[in-house]
């Protein structure tokens, strides 16, 4: 067996694991598929060179695709990941709170469209997602655990503000976004915190700027995630939001987090 033919076993092996477009069928081959040569590039390329690689969890790797494709709104390839993630396990609420997750970084809008998608998705397998609770506590505490998970993962706060009414807007936002998405979106049940961060990684990989996505790469590892994982994370983002948003990405980690960094980081 050559190489390639062996990248393109573990590519059909990824692809068999996540029954992808078969379960259940699409209504009519990709055309993708009737190209030359694009059936192999993909067997290779993306599943045997990217999913099948060790060093990621294929759950945290389909988190980190379902985020990005939500967040970009890449509605027809997000239905196929949605009935890929029932396949391999995950839960429907899961998939329901990554969507809801990347509303932060993408904007509301992309979450709507999404847990419409989702919805008809379900009702066409027939899952239900079922109850979940969620406490409603107040807004004291809201701040207060809010304020302190935002302070474990990414240092607390962005800014004091300041005499003008740019500096106080952006004080004034900051306050709404730990107290609404540190202290309850966070904390919402469905999705552990790891999952959540692989949420706000991938989703900023593809559409943020470099000095929020710095703050997420830092604090990655208090939701313990390790170097060697971030790096399979943000490798991931190459077929999904582009090889140049990817390579960025890396670039920035290295930079940050690589060993030319502060040894306190």
């Amino acid at each position: 067996m050559t190489e390639r033919d062996d990248l393109r076993a573990k590519g059909h092996e990824v692809l068999a694991h996540l029954q992808h477009g078969s379960n259940p069928p699409r209504p009519r081959p990709l055309y993708l598929g009737s190209i030359p040569g694009m059936d192999t590039f993909n067997a290779e390329a993306l599943w045997g060179s990217v999913w099948a690689r060790p060093g990621l969890d294929r759950r945290f790797r389909m988190i980190a695709t379902i985020a990005i494709l939500s967040s970009l709104q890449r509605l027809q390839q997000l239905r196929t990941y949605f009935n890929s993630a029932l396949n391999i396990g995950l839960d429907a609420r899961e998939i329901r709170e990554i969507v809801i997750q990347c509303s932060v970084y993408a904007g509301f809008p992309t979450t709507v469209n999404s847990l419409e998608l989702l919805r008809d998705v379900l009702e066409v397998r027939g899952i239900e997602a079922g109850p979940m609770e969620v406490d409603e506590v107040t807004v004291a505490e809201l701040d207060r655990r809010g304020g302190g998970l935002a302070e474990h993962l990414i240092d607390g706060a962005r800014t004091e503000g300041g005499g003008d009414s740019f500096s106080r807007g952006a004080h004034d936002l900051w306050q709404v976004e730990m107290r609404y998405v540190f202290g309850e979106l966070y904390h919402r049940p469905g999705i552990d915190l790891k999952g959540r961060v692989v949420c706000a990684i991938a989703s900023l990989l593809a559409v943020g700027p470099e000095a929020e996505l710095t703050r997420w790469l830092r604090g990655a590892g208090h939701a313990g995630i390790s170097d060697d994982e971030l790096a399979e994370l943000l490798m991931h983002g190459a077929y999904y939001a582009g090889f140049p948003a990817a390579q960025r990405a890396l670039d920035l980690a290295s930079r940050v987090l690589g060993a030319g960094a502060d040894a306190d980081r």
